[in-house]
């Protein structure tokens, strides 16, 4: 009984003028250096399941594992894929799954090489009869390019490689293009696995107003990366203001976002919180003067000025307490 045919990759080509082409310069600039090995991680998972795999949430954890990255980084790198079409979103919001037309060029080029019929992508095929064979992401196996035509010893050589390497895993079962299971559908246009805004939502300590925030949020990231946003929402939370009355003065997201508050971490933050800091001693000390004078009146004037500044008496009384002790 003839075994079935092998439908992944055991290898894929890798074309030596990969960094000349202008969609992986525009990624490295965007993301750095460290962007590649996360698009070649890809492309792995990719061919050796086929050309496309389903997506889900545990994707970019397992990338950023694998890499040692940070996982919204890898989340960024992933969305700059689908932005320089180096990842097909179309096919990713409507079916859940990673892919792009030069994957599917490639690894039906790659199957006519190793000697089987015309292959003919029929399921999530991004091909056209007017589009030149891999003319998309990289010039990986293009037929102009005198290193990699098929009559070159190097095209043969790697044909004969992947034939040893099927021998060697004959008795694996087969995949099929995209894996074991079904992918999984990413649902409600630009929600799922790589959405930075539900990553930024969950990072936000105040859950208010989450379409307006997710409107601005669309605007901000444009400014700003995630990576600034979180690192001024750690430096934030620390601070009084925030940490005040159960959160009661954390400005709602969307302002947060339409303000530019990621730009507070350092300058307009630490002068915020140094301002009430010096308002609440002042309205300490007010009340400790009236307290010596044994003043009723104005001690319920200070009382109620704080409480209409946003302190309420539990803050006020524990700050009195500080001032009193420093003051022997």
């Amino acid at each position: 009984m003839a075994r079935p045919n092998k439908t992944g990759l055991s290898y894929f080509p890798y074309d030596v003028d990969f960094f000349d082409d202008f969609k992986v310069r525009k990624l490295i600039r965007r993301q750095g250096g460290k962007a590649i090995a996360v698009y070649a991680l890809l492309l792995c998972f990719i061919y050796k399941n086929g050309y496309y795999i389903g997506s889900d949430e545990e994707l970019p954890f397992i990338i950023a594992e694998k890499l040692g990255y940070d996982e919204v980084y890898v989340r960024e790198v992933i969305n700059n894929l689908f932005a320089l079409e180096l990842l097909d979103e179309g096919m990713y919001k409507s079916h859940g799954i990673l892919t792009s037309r030069g994957i599917q060029n490639r690894f039906a080029k790659v199957q006519e090489m190793i000697g089987r019929r015309k292959y003919e992508i029929t399921e999530y095929s991004l091909q056209s009869k007017e589009t030149p064979v891999l003319r998309e992401e990289t010039p990986v196996l293009r037929e102009e390019t005198p290193v990699l035509r098929e009559e070159t010893p190097v095209l043969r050589d790697f044909a004969v490689q992947i034939k040893e390497k099927e021998k060697e895993n004959k008795n694996k079962p087969p995949l099929p293009p995209g894996g074991g299971s079904p992918p999984a559908k990413a649902g409600g246009g630009g929600r799922g696995v790589f959405s930075l805004f539900e990553t930024f939502w969950e990072a936000y300590p105040r859950k208010v107003g989450k379409g307006a925030a997710k409107k601005k949020f669309n605007a901000a990231i444009k400014k700003t990366t995630l990576d600034a946003m979180f690192s001024a929402l750690e430096a934030q939370k620390q601070s009084e203001q925030w940490q005040r009355d159960n959160g009661q003065y954390i400005p709602h997201p969307a302002t947060w976002l339409n303000q530019e508050r990621w730009d507070d971490e350092t300058n307009a933050s630490i002068a915020n919180v140094n301002t009430v800091n010096e308002e609440l001693k002042k309205y300490a000390e007010d009340y400790i003067s009236a307290c010596k004078n044994a003043d009723d009146c104005a001690k319920r004037v200070v009382k109620q000025s704080a409480k209409d500044a946003g302190f309420n008496w539990e803050t006020l009384s524990a700050e009195i307490v500080n001032r009193s002790n420093s003051n022997g």
